[in-house]
């Protein structure tokens, strides 16, 4: 008997496990579903009852066998019948000893049974005939959560009666998903052999919007339209035609934008929709029933109780070109130089005509909207939908004399409809000018010395402070010229850059060289002036006749040496010593020693002269000096000694030493940079 019960355990846990696996695959929905047969039973259960086997008779007369149809995929613990115990594995004696009751017949009741690891009883519904047990059914449990309430309740049921939720399931698309198969149940559920759990979840309400009150064209559309604030009506329902129930919210928007609805019923215009015929914000209508633009409609749909839900629905409209006719051109801006009739002149290649659109909201014009410029027929580019800037090499040939000018601006779109395109022309008439011959005049000379040959003795210093100025004329010496000419000044056949001066007709150049040293050899130079209109190639540039100047080497400042020579003043007031020093005492302290040139008439026109004394004590220190511009120099013992009282110091001798430096300059000399060294001593020793 120990043996038989081991073997009937392993084949009830084998059962268990087989069962397990088929758990949660009944039938769904309100409808319910079927229990499984008895000859499943048998097949699924070949051991009989609870999967503890046994004999299997199958006479039903409860005399040697017993009814082999139930089984359950529980982990029964035990039984508990008329007072006795009796194990899970001892199902088949308990079928026995409900068949062998004769107090019990054909009748349904209940057996407790305790499922492993529960304390609280269950109950397991026997049904039996005469004698026979026909039906053994083991109660299940679900664990019901509702997450709209977040409460969690748990209900009994029999595989054949099912689950019945319909008083939980509170709002008309809650449904119930079984967390072991994953599947969606309604409100009655059967078919489920085991425990199991199941949480609320919600269907979406088989709704859909209509569109009841189309604008222009019937059917699907696109649909054309001529107002934008012309309005579509939409309404939402159930499928099947019904009304939502009572207390749905709804929350309409079209392309995003907020209706004012909040019933199933709405209105939206294209408008509202946040379309537009600007080009220049918001979405833009299409023109045609290719390019139609969308209109999305939403409804964010609210049943009390349960989530809120959003349908949509999309029509397409557009609107049809329609071009403006009342519009004109105009020539709004020229020149200053044009003048104020017809023809107008032009000076250069970039003046500007412009010639403007006027009467159109370009705005307001849709997409893709085209504009073409014309002169005298011949279309041009550059402009914009309102205006455009021609100038000349957009303008044909254009003669001296008066020109003719038809300008036409055509507004098209590829939707044609109506006039389309429209076209609008303005006449004018315009000329260029040309440049009359000039020539350049001299006004101010260099004043430099000038050899035999013409040609200008030139040193470094006139280079940087000498010059030509020049300025360009007609050739009748007019000072009325074009007040939009611009002037290249040309040496030797190379720009030499823009005028230095506010006039740009006046130009002054150092020496007509450009350099700041003195010419190494002859030198010819050649200067002319290009004179052309400002910016132009309407004619050609005329240049002045070029004006030809010579330059020659400075002299050699040696020449200029022989200025230079020191006198006593007075004659007798001072004696050299035997060092060469001149001797000085009391007598002649404040006594002058003179310096330099006392005749200039011999010297060079526009000579200068600069002197400096600087005095060397015995030290080494400069601490005093005298400056000079004038052709002589005169420093004194006094001055010489740096202003001290007699006797000199820095000794009794009074011997002190001094350089007075000069530097002779003159028109067409090299600079002369020299000086003369002198000592003086209040010693008398070797005087005669």
């Amino acid at each position: 008997m120990k043996n038989k019960l081991i073997l009937k355990s392993a084949v009830f846990s084998v059962f268990i496990y087989i069962l397990v696996l088929a758990s949660c695959v009944g039938g769904g929905g309100g409808g319910g579903g079927a229990s499984l047969p008895d000859s499943q039973y048998s097949t699924h259960n070949p051991g009989g009852w609870g999967g503890n086997g046994g004999s299997g008779g199958t006479d039903g007369s409860g005399s040697g066998g017993v009814n082999t149809t139930g089984g359950t995929p529980l982990v029964v613990d035990h039984y508990v019948y008329n007072g006795a115990t009796y194990t899970g594995a001892q199902i088949q004696d308990l079928i026995a000893a409900i068949q062998n009751d004769t107090s019990r017949q054909n009748t349904s009741f209940t057996v407790q049974f305790y499922v492993a690891g529960e304390s609280t009883p269950r109950e397991a519904r026997v049904t039996k005939g005469n004698t026979r047990v026909t039906k053994f059914e083991h109660q299940y449990k679900a664990t019901c959560t509702n997450t709209q309430t977040s409460t969690t309740f748990t209900k009994t049921f029999y595989k054949d009666n099912g689950l019945d939720l319909s008083a939980e399931t509170t709002t008309p698309n809650m449904a119930w998903l079984c967390a072991q198969n994953g599947q969606r149940y309604g409100s009655l559920i059967t078919g489920f052999q085991n425990d199991i759990t199941l949480s609320t979840v919600f269907n979406a309400p088989d709704c859909e919007i209509s569109l009841t009150q189309p604008v222009g064209a019937s059917g699907p559309g696109p649909y054309q339209i001529t107002d934008l604030n012309g309005e579509f009506g939409f309404t939402i329902a159930y499928t099947n035609g019904n009304p939502l129930p009572d207390g749905t919210t709804y929350v309409w928007k079209a392309n995003g934008n907020s209706l004012s609805s909040n019933t199933e019923d709405c209105s939206a215009s294209t408008g509202a929709a946040g379309i537009t015929e600007s080009r220049n914000s918001g979405t833009r209508i299409g023109t045609n029933a290719s390019t139609a633009t969308a209109i999305t409609i939403t409804c964010d749909v609210t049943i009390p109780g349960e989530p809120t839900v959003q349908f949509t629905k999309q029509i397409s409209v557009f609107k049809r070109v329609t071009l403006p006719t009342d519009f004109a051109l105009e020539l709004t801006d020229k020149p200053t130089t044009a003048g104020n009739s017809t023809p107008y002149v032009i000076w250069n290649s970039t003046d500007t005509f412009r010639f403007s659109v006027n009467g159109i909201t370009f705005a307001n014009l849709p997409e893709d909207i085209e504009f073409h410029w014309y002169v005298n027929d011949t279309e041009v580019t550059g402009g914009t939908e309102s205006y455009i800037d021609l100038t000349y090499s957009q303008m044909g040939t254009v003669s001296t004399s008066s020109t003719a000018l038809e300008v036409k601006y055509k507004l098209d779109h590829n939707d044609k409809t109506n006039s389309l395109p429209q076209e609008k022309s303005i006449g004018t008439a315009v000329k260029k000018v040309s440049i009359p011959a000039m020539k350049i005049n001299v006004t101010e000379y260099p004043s430099l010395p000038i050899n035999a040959n013409g040609a200008y003795h030139v040193n470094a210093n006139d280079s940087s402070t000498q010059w030509f100025t020049f300025q360009t004329v007609l050739d009748n010496n007019s000072d009325t010229l074009p007040g939009s000419l611009t002037y290249d000044w040309i040496l030797n056949d190379t720009s030499v850059g823009s005028p230095v001066t506010s006039n740009e007709r006046v130009f002054e150049l150092y020496l007509v060289r450009g350099s700041n040293s003195a010419p190494t050899s002859n030198e010819t130079k050649k200067a002319k002036c290009r004179v052309r209109l400002s910016g132009s190639d309407i004619c050609d540039y005329v240049d002045t006749p070029e004006k030809e100047f010579k330059f020659t080497p400075p002299k050699s400042s040696s020449e200029l040496n022989s200025y230079v020579s020191i006198s006593l003043n007075p004659d007798n007031a001072f004696q050299v010593n035997t060092y060469n020093y001149y001797y000085v005492n009391e007598s002649n302290w404040n006594t002058g020693l003179t310096i330099g040139q006392l005749d200039t008439s011999s010297l060079p026109a526009g000579y200068a002269f600069q002197w400096r004394y600087d005095y060397v004590n015995m030290t080494g220190t400069i601490n005093f000096h005298k400056t000079g511009s004038d052709p002589t120099f005169s420093i004194s013992p006094k001055e010489f000694y740096g202003n001290v009282a007699f006797p000199a110091p820095p000794d009794s001798l009074g011997n002190c030493t001094g350089n007075i430096n000069y530097k002779i300059t003159a028109p067409g000399y090299e600079p002369l940079n020299d000086s003369v060294s002198l000592g003086m001593s209040g010693d008398n020793t070797g005087i005669p």
